[in-house]
């Protein structure tokens, strides 16, 4: 599996990024200052914000051209995410699930496993607009990392997580790490030291690829 970008040119306070890269599966840390960069760059892997310039593909096809049919395959966290506020949290978790192409009975098992695993049973029934932000946010993130999605887009995950998610956050991220292709916008590197991953240093209109000493 195979996530191309070719030449993709964007500008971002005042620098003017040109980025190449071939992500398969791991970890891809996105790092460096200029936040605005990371994020405008991942809303450009999920298809829905064409850059000034450059393509990308995935499995050699456009993403543009593909469309809903690339979309289908990634799970996006969004430093600004829209929710269905009429929706129930339990019957947010569900329709994700089919999104995520799960017969019902499988998206309605997903569910209740989530609801029950991250003790966010008390709010199953509550809707989406009447959560407050803190716990929309934490399912976003526990929704995100458990998709049936073979591209997961993360920005600024940590800055966002609960204190309680940290202990199984790192340890899920690597056990995907070989089934699938995860880009994360980072502040601090260090949390994954020790982990094997790849870093795309974005700073003042530069782009530089570092390696953690475990990458091949």
């Amino acid at each position: 599996m195979e996530l191309e970008v070719i030449q993709v040119s964007q500008t971002s306070c005042g620098h003017h990024y040109t980025f190449s890269a071939s992500f398969s599966e791991g970890i891809h840390l996105l790092s460096g200052s200029d936040t605005g960069i990371k994020t405008q760059f991942l809303k450009i892997l999920t298809g829905t914000k064409k850059p000034e310039c450059g393509n990308i593909y995935f499995l050699g096809y456009d993403i543009f051209t593909l469309g809903r049919a690339y979309q289908n395959h990634l799970a996006y966290f969004s430093r600004f995410p829209l929710f269905p506020g009429s929706f129930s949290l339990s019957h947010y978790l569900i329709y994700t699930g089919l999104l995520q192409r799960l017969e019902p009975d499988q998206a309605r098992g997903k569910a209740s496993v989530l609801l029950q695993t991250f003790e966010l049973s008390s709010y199953a029934d509550k809707t989406l607009d009447k959560l407050s932000e803190s716990v929309r946010k934490r399912v976003l993130l526990i929704n995100t990392l458990h998709s049936e999605a073979p591209i997961l887009l993360l920005d600024q995950l940590f800055c966002y997580m609960d204190d309680s998610d940290l202990p199984w956050v790192l340890p899920h991220l690597v056990s995907l790490q070989k089934k699938k292709i995860i880009l994360i916008s980072v502040e601090d590197t260090q949390i994954f030291d020790g982990i094997s991953h790849q870093t795309y240093l974005f700073e003042n209109g530069s782009v530089k690829t570092l390696h953690s000493p475990l990458s091949p």
